[in-house]
């Protein structure tokens, strides 16, 4: 991990790491993997009637080996649970708050410029629970050619709202750095408003 400047420290017990679909991931894990975290990616599987050609199926199919090299994964569906499973036997679930919630209930989190809708579920979880974690980002800094990882600060919350904020200002603060860096430019719409 030499091309990576590291900003901060994962927390020692285990944790939940917050990302968004900022910068890049495989990086992320890779460092979490190389720390003796065990990071499982949680993600939805797509349908194989979503990848139309042979090269998208097989790039899918590099992309989902390159997880299990870097830790391993979670499949919505069930996720709930493998979770819980997963930190009690000292895994760290990365878990991307601004993915769309097809349909499910949203909590708005509020940033200066903009709102983010995120998945309520993931959010009530984290407060049921009492599951700690951490926001985190890895972006390509154009200044150095290298890439920086920067882990935010453990945090326990009582409050779905409050990390519905705090994804929104994370967020806000990758985009402060390079908006071209956001892979879901392509559903913004569902995901982003305007601040009123």
């Amino acid at each position: 991990m030499r091309d990576i400047e590291v900003v901060g420290q994962w927390p020692k017990q285990p944790f939940i790491a917050l990302g968004t679909h900022w910068g890049a991931g495989l990086p992320t894990l890779a460092h979490l993997n190389q720390s003796g975290l065990g990071p499982k990616f949680v993600y939805r599987q797509e349908p194989q009637t979503v990848f139309r050609t042979r090269a998208e199926r097989w790039a899918h199919g590099v992309h989902l080996r390159a997880l299990e090299i870097c830790g391993g994964s979670i499949t919505l569906g069930g996720a709930y649970a493998q979770i819980l499973e997963g930190l009690n036997s000292g895994q760290t679930p990365v878990i991307l708050v601004d993915a769309p919630a097809d349909g499910r209930p949203t909590l708005t989190g509020q940033a200066p410029s903009f709102t983010l809708n995120v998945r309520e579920g993931l959010l009530n979880m984290l407060c049921r629970e009492r599951l700690p974690f951490v926001f985190y980002r890895c972006g390509f800094d154009p200044k150095t050619g290298r890439r920086q990882l920067w882990i935010g600060s453990e945090t326990l919350e009582d409050d779905p709202q409050a990390i519905a904020n705090q994804a929104a200002d994370h967020l806000a603060r990758a985009f402060a750095i390079d908006t071209a860096q956001w892979r879901l430019w392509m559903v913004a719409d569902a995901l982003l408003k305007p601040a009123s």
